[in-house]
């Protein structure tokens, strides 16, 4: 019996603080705080689609609260064009631009030795 009812209190203390850890997580993420604000992804083609079609979607949804603007960077600008993503109060609006064929996220050239 002494056997039985240690194992049921270690499992219960194990379930109960797994419960209280997994609510701390739960209030880790804030809420609206009505800031404005710039979310950016840089991404490859594959996740393209997919990135545009979230940012959409929470760009145009009513029921947002927070005047957040989501900007999808495409991962290849035609030649001669450029993409400006909006500056907010933590960073300055960025121009991506390509010259050639470059991507925008494309390293600098290499420098001569």
């Amino acid at each position: 019996m002494r056997i039985r009812t240690t194992r049921f209190l270690s499992i219960a203390v194990v379930v109960a603080g797994t419960s209280l850890m997994l609510t701390a997580n739960a209030n880790a993420i804030p809420g609206p705080d009505t800031i404005p604000e710039v979310v950016t992804v840089v991404g490859s083609d594959t996740t393209y689609a997919v990135d545009n079609a979230i940012f959409a979607a929470a760009n145009a949804d009513p029921v947002n609260t927070d005047p957040d603007n989501y900007v999808n960077v495409p991962p290849t600008l035609a030649p001669g064009t450029s993409l400006t993503v909006p500056g907010d109060r933590y960073y300055p609006a960025f121009t991506y631009t390509n010259p050639g064929n470059l991507p925008p996220t494309a390293p600098p050239p290499a420098r001569p030795r």
